[in-house]
């Protein structure tokens, strides 16, 4: 099994390449070529084309996935991307899921005014928590 990280919305979510890394692509495999040692400046927000892979945990309609390793500076572009997002959408949700877990996913809700670092610390920061979760941040 592995751990899904995803955004849901119910409108387009747009791509992000995080321009302090540059990536190598060929036919056969992705090259990071920049780093720090940790790994804190790595991520990447995908448009994801599996849909049947969305459907399988939201009803909504759009989705990017997240490639990342968290990090507070990366946690703060995460907020930035909700908040633009939500300019034009009425909510966004946040999944960490486990794929191929049937249970019912724990779900959380919160104003984008209430967002913090820690919420996304709380999901995404600490790996894989043993449940699907999901936080749905809504525009007030």
């Amino acid at each position: 099994m592995s751990s899904y990280q995803f955004f849901a919305s119910d409108t387009p979510l747009r791509e992000y390449e995080n321009p302090k890394i540059k990536l190598k692509a060929d036919d056969k495999s992705t090259t990071l070529l920049y780093s720090t040692a940790d790994g804190s400046c790595e991520m990447r927000i995908i448009l994801e084309d599996d849909a049947d892979l969305r459907k399988s945990y939201t009803t909504l309609a759009y989705s990017t996935y997240i490639e990342w390793s968290y990090s507070a500076e990366n946690a703060k572009i995460v907020i930035a991307y909700i908040k633009e997002h939500l300019q034009s959408a009425s909510k966004i949700q946040l999944w960490n899921a486990w794929l191929g877990d049937k249970s019912l996913p724990q779900k959380k809700k919160l104003p984008v005014d209430e967002l913090k670092k820690k919420h996304i610390l709380e999901l995404w920061g600490n790996g894989f928590s043993g449940r699907t979760e999901c936080l749905e941040i809504d525009r007030v």
